[in-house]
């Protein structure tokens, strides 16, 4: 599942990136989102790697029906479809970011030396 959520994630907060740049102090928040991008990155490429490597799992998204995303997974004899709705995939992006920004995956991050017009 962290496969299809991982880059759900990362889409939401790019986007938020852009919003935060109408932001005064935009600085403060661009820095935790860049470090939480960055662990979830690096999280979505361990997961990957795993899936591919040791488990030799294929997951491509196929089409939407309405409010559900399919997505088909496929392994070396084995395939299947997952079906999740709009409003589940939304529930477990929330909760992927809630961990990231609050949770038990939240990791302490340094600011960086920004201007204010960047």
């Amino acid at each position: 599942m962290k496969c299809i959520i991982f880059p759900l994630v990362i889409k939401v907060l790019k986007n938020d990136k852009k919003l935060f740049q109408e932001f005064k102090m935009r600085n403060v928040y661009l820095d935790k989102v860049d470090s939480v991008i960055e662990s979830v990155q690096t999280d979505l490429n361990h997961v990957k790697q795993q899936m591919y490597s040791v488990y030799h799992v294929d997951i491509k998204q196929l089409n939407q029906k309405g409010e559900v995303l399919q997505y088909k997974w496929t392994t070396r004899d084995q395939d299947g479809i997952i079906e999740l709705s709009s409003s589940q995939l939304r529930e477990h992006t929330k909760n992927m970011l809630q961990e990231y920004f609050y949770g038990s995956l939240a990791k302490p991050y340094k600011p960086k030396v920004r201007t204010w017009d960047e």
